[in-house]
C-alpha cells in the first residue's frame, strides 16, 4: 500500500467517523430523547454572560434573574440538535412596565425570521416561558445533519424592546417543568453553542487550596517611599494604601474598573476567586467579591493620606471607585449594590446576590461626607432610598435589617410624613437590631446635615432618640433591639433559655456574648457627629440641636456604662449581660432551654473584644 492510498483511507475513516459523530449528536428527533422529562436543548443565561443584565426584584430566583435586552445586544445561538416539525421553540420572557402596551422581538431559525410580541406586563410579574411551534419557521420535515441556528434581535415595530432570559427546543409543552425546577435552574445549557455575545472563559491560575484570576495587564510594583513624613505610621500607611492601588483595584475579566477588590492575596499579588458566605442557593462560586460598604475605611484611609502628604492620587482613587460604583451600581430603588448579601464580581461586572435582592447594612458606616462631595444627588437619592426601603412603620419607626431592592417613587416626600411621638411600649414582630438602627439615623444625620435637609436630619434624630430614651436608667445601657419582637412572653426566644432564672432576660435587652458590634455602631454615631461639629459649622434649628446634643449625651453615658458592666478587665472579655446589669456569663444551659443565642449545653460563654470597640471608648 503506497503511502498516499494509505493516507487517503485514514482521511475517509476520519470523515466517516466525524460524520457518523455529527449524525449521532443532531440525530435527535423528539421520539429518540435520551430523557424524554427534559428539552433536548436549552440555554440560560447566567452571570458568566458578556454584556448580560440583572434583575434586582427579590421574588426572582437568583440563579434565573439573567437577561438580555435585545436591542443592546443580538443573541445568536446554535443548538445542536436536528431540527424536527415536532419541535417548538420555547423563550423565557421578562415582563417588565412599559408606556406601550406590547414589547416584540425579531426571532430567526435558520434563515426563516419572524417578529414575536407578547404583553409588557409589570415589575411583579415573575418570568415565564412560552412557545412557537418551528413549523413556522418553514421546517415542516426531519432535517438530519443540520442544527437550529437561531438568532434574536430587535424589531422594527411600534412596540416596547424584548427582554428574554434564556432559549430552548422541546418536543413537549411538559419538558418546560424542568427549566422551573431547581435541578433546571442549576443546569445553564445542553447541546447548545453560545456564540454571540458568549460566555466569558475564566483564565485561571491554580494554586494550593486557591483559585486566581489572570490579571488583564500587567501591573508594576508600587514605588514606595522609604519615610513618609519622618512617621512610621503615616508610612505604613502610605505604603499599605500604595500596594493596594497597584494590587487591589479591578484589572480582571471584561473590562477594567476603579472599584477595589475585598482581599488580595499576599502570594500570588492577584484578588483570590472565591465562595461567598450566606450562599444559601450554593451558586455564587469563584467571585472576586467587591462590596464597597466594606471598603468606607479605607476611604477614609486614602482621603486622610491626601491631606496629610498633599498626594493626590489617594483622594483620586477614592473618587473614581465612588464615582463609578454610583454610575454603574445604583438601582432603581436609589440604593447600591452593597452590603450584607449583595456585591459587584469583579470578574464578570455582575452584581451578586447572597440571598436574594436584599439591603443590609450592620456596622459599616459609610464615609457619607466623602460620597456627598463626589456624588451629593446620588447620595441624598440613596438614602431616600434606604429609608423607604427599611422603615416598616413611619409612626413608630419600626425598621426591618432587610431592605428590598424593589423601585419605589424617591422624590424626597418620604421626609413630610407626619410624626407622632409612639412612646416606648411598642412590639414590632420582627426583629429592629441597634447596629442597624444606627446605621440608619446615623445616615439620616450625615446626610441631612451635609444637603442642610433638616427634614432628614430631623428623622435621624427622631430614631436616635427611640433608642437612647430607652436605655436602663441604672446603668444607661441602649437596648439590643429597639422594640420587643413579641408581646407574648412565650415566645421571646431568650426567655424561653433564661426566663425562670432572669425574668429580665428578654431579647430586646440581651448583649449576646457581650454585643461588641452593637457598641462598635452606637459609638460611630457620637464619633461622626462629634466631628462633623468640629469641622464645619452645623445648621440647625435649635430645638433639633437641643435634642442631638441631649441625645448624643446619652450615647456618652451608654458607653461609659458598657466598659463598666459589659467589659471585663480581668479576662479582657465581653460579658454575656442583660441592660439592667444582670450577668448571664456562666448560666448553664441544658437539653430543655438551648436555643437562640445560647445554642449549646453547658455554661454561656463571654465574647471576644473586637478592637474597633476601643476607638468608640476612646
Amino acid at each position: 500500500m503506497t503511502p498516499l492510498i494509505h493516507s487517503l483511507i485514514l482521511t475517509v475513516l476520519s470523515l466517516g467517523w466525524a460524520t457518523a459523530s455529527l449524525s449521532a449528536k443532531t440525530n435527535i428527533g423528539p421520539e429518540k430523547s435520551v430523557d424524554k422529562t427534559r428539552p433536548v436543548a436549552w440555554l440560560q443565561f447566567n452571570r458568566h454572560d458578556k454584556g448580560i443584565n440583572h434583575i434586582h426584584d427579590r421574588w426572582v430566583h437568583p440563579d434565573t434573574s439573567f437577561f438580555y435586552h435585545v436591542s443592546r445586544a443580538t443573541i445568536q445561538v446554535e443548538m445542536q440538535v436536528a431540527p424536527h416539525p415536532a419541535h417548538q421553540l420555547a423563550v423565557r420572557w421578562i415582563p417588565k412596565d412599559d408606556k406601550l402596551p406590547a414589547r416584540a422581538m425579531t426571532i430567526e431559525i435558520n434563515g426563516e425570521r419572524k417578529v414575536v410580541a407578547k404583553p409588557s406586563g409589570t415589575r411583579k410579574e415573575k418570568p415565564y416561558w412560552f412557545t412557537i411551534p418551528v413549523t413556522e419557521f418553514g421546517i415542516d420535515a426531519p432535517e438530519q445533519g443540520r442544527t437550529y441556528k437561531i438568532t434574536v434581535s430587535k424589531a422594527e415595530s411600534n412596540y416596547g424592546v424584548g427582554l428574554i432570559g434564556g432559549l430552548a427546543i422541546i418536543s413537549d409543552s411538559s419538558q418546560l417543568k424542568f427549566l422551573r425546577s431547581a435541578k433546571g435552574r442549576a443546569f445553564e445549557d445542553r447541546n447548545t453553542k453560545f456564540i454571540s455575545p458568549g460566555r466569558i472563559t475564566p483564565k485561571v491560575i491554580e494554586g494550593e487550596g486557591r483559585m486566581n484570576v489572570k490579571r488583564n495587564d500587567p501591573v508594576d510594583p508600587p514605588k514606595l517611599h522609604e519615610v513618609v513624613d519622618s512617621d512610621k505610621y503615616l508610612t505604613a500607611a502610605a505604603h499599605f494604601a500604595d500596594a493596594w492601588l497597584s494590587y487591589g483595584v479591578d484589572n480582571y475579566g471584561f473590562k477594567k474598573s476603579p472599584l477595589f477588590a475585598d482581599m488580595v492575596d499576599s502570594e500570588t499579588l492577584t484578588a483570590p476567586r472565591i465562595g461567598v458566605a450566606f450562599d444559601r442557593n450554593g451558586l455564587n462560586k469563584d467571585m472576586i467579591i467587591s462590596d464597597m460598604a466594606g471598603h468606607q475605611n479605607f476611604l477614609r484611609t486614602l482621603e486622610s493620606l491626601t491631606r496629610l502628604t498633599g498626594v493626590a492620587k489617594y483622594r483620586k482613587a477614592g473618587q473614581d471607585a465612588v464615582r463609578y460604583l454610583f454610575d454603574n451600581y445604583q438601582t432603581s430603588s436609589g440604593m447600591l449594590v452593597w452590603g450584607e448579601h449583595y456585591f459587584v464580581d469583579l470578574y464578570t461586572e455582575r452584581p451578586v446576590q447572597t440571598k436574594g435582592a436584599l439591603h443590609e447594612m450592620k456596622g459599616y458606616y459609610p464615609y457619607y461626607e466623602f460620597l456627598y462631595r463626589v456624588e451629593p444627588d446620588k447620595t441624598k437619592l440613596m438614602m431616600d432610598g434606604i429609608w423607604a426601603a427599611h422603615i416598616r412603620s413611619w409612626q413608630s419607626l419600626a425598621f426591618g435589617r432587610h431592605g428590598g431592592y424593589q423601585g419605589k417613587t424617591l422624590d424626597g416626600s418620604i421626609w413630610d410624613k407626619p410624626w407622632k411621638d409612639p412612646g416606648i411600649d411598642y412590639y414590632t414582630g420582627g426583629l429592629s437590631f441597634s447596629n442597624s438602627g444606627f446605621e440608619f439615623a446615623n445616615g439620616a444625620l450625615q446626610v441631612g446635615i451635609l444637603s442642610n435637609d433638616s427634614r432628614v436630619t430631623q428623622w435621624g434624630q427622631r430614631l436616635l432618640y427611640q433608642f437612647v430614651r430607652q436605655a436602663n436608667p441604672d446603668t444607661h445601657l441602649i437596648a439590643y433591639h429597639l422594640y420587643h419582637p413579641t408581646k407574648d412572653r412565650r415566645h421571646d426566644r431568650l426567655l424561653k433559655t433564661f426566663g425562670r432564672t432572669y425574668p429580665t432576660a428578654r431579647e430586646k435587652n440581651v448583649y449576646i456574648q457581650g454585643g461588641g458590634a452593637m457598641t462598635r455602631t452606637v459609638g460611630g454615631v457620637l464619633a461622626t457627629y462629634l466631628e462633623m461639629c468640629k469641622d464645619k459649622k452645623v445648621e440647625l434649628p435649635e430645638e433639633l440641636r437641643r435634642a442631638l446634643d441631649r441625645d448624643i449625651d446619652g450615647i456618652r453615658r451608654h458607653l461609659v456604662g458598657y466598659f463598666k458592666h459589659v467589659y471585663n478587665p480581668k479576662k479582657h472579655r465581653l460579658r454575656y449581660m442583660v441592660t439592667d446589669g444582670t450577668d448571664l456569663t456562666g448560666f448553664k444551659v441544658t437539653n430543655s432551654t438551648r436555643g437562640y443565642g445560647a445554642r449549646h449545653v453547658g455554661p454561656v460563654k463571654d465574647g471576644w473584644v473586637p478592637m474597633s470597640i476601643f476607638p468608640s471608648y476612646l
